[in-house]
C-alpha cells in the first residue's frame, strides 16, 4: 500500500522498519542509562585517580599499602574497615602526608566512604567521611 498524497510516496513496509528502528535504539539507551546509574548507586565507579603513592622512609605500614597492587590493597583496607558498615573495599585513594601521617580514603560496596590515617608508631584511625566528627576531612582529595 503506497501513500501518494503531496507528491510523496511512503510504504507501510518502510514505516514499520523505522519505528521497529527506533524502538530498539530507544531501549538499549534506556537499558545503557540504566546500567550506568545502577552501577553509581552500588559506588561501582571509582573517584578520580589516585596520586601514585610514594614509598617513604620510616613509614612501614604506609609502605606495605603504597607498594601493594590495587587487589592486595583494597582486601589490606578491608581488614581494618567494620565488616558490616563496609562490605567490600570497591577503591582507595592515596590523599597524601601531613604531619608525619598517611591519608588514604576507601569506598565500599555498601555505599560509605571512610578515611584511614596511618601513623608508624600507632594503631591506624578510621574515619567515616560522611560523620560530623571528621570535620574538616576531605575524602578522595589530596593534600
Amino acid at each position: 500500500m503506497t501513500d501518494t498524497r503531496g507528491g510523496s510516496s511512503l510504504s507501510t513496509g518502510s514505516f514499520v522498519v523505522a519505528i521497529v528502528v527506533l524502538a530498539v535504539l530507544g531501549a538499549l539507551t534506556y537499558a545503557l542509562i540504566g546500567t550506568a546509574i545502577e552501577r553509581m548507586r552500588r559506588g561501582a565507579t571509582a573517584p578520580a585517580a589516585s596520586p601514585v603513592a610514594p614509598v617513604l622512609p620510616g613509614q612501614q605500614r604506609h609502605n606495605a599499602f603504597a607498594t601493594a597492587d590495587e587487589a592486595a590493597r583494597r582486601r589490606a583496607f578491608g581488614e581494618l574497615l567494620p565488616r558490616e558498615a563496609c562490605g567490600r573495599v570497591t577503591a582507595t585513594y592515596y590523599q597524601g602526608v601531613r604531619d608525619g601521617v598517611a591519608a588514604w580514603s576507601v569506598r565500599c560496596t555498601s555505599g560509605r566512604a571512610w578515611q584511614v590515617l596511618l601513623r608508624e608508631a600507632a594503631e591506624p584511625a578510621v574515619l567515616d567521611c560522611a560523620s560530623e566528627v571528621t570535620g574538616s576531612t576531605r575524602c578522595f582529595e589530596g593534600y
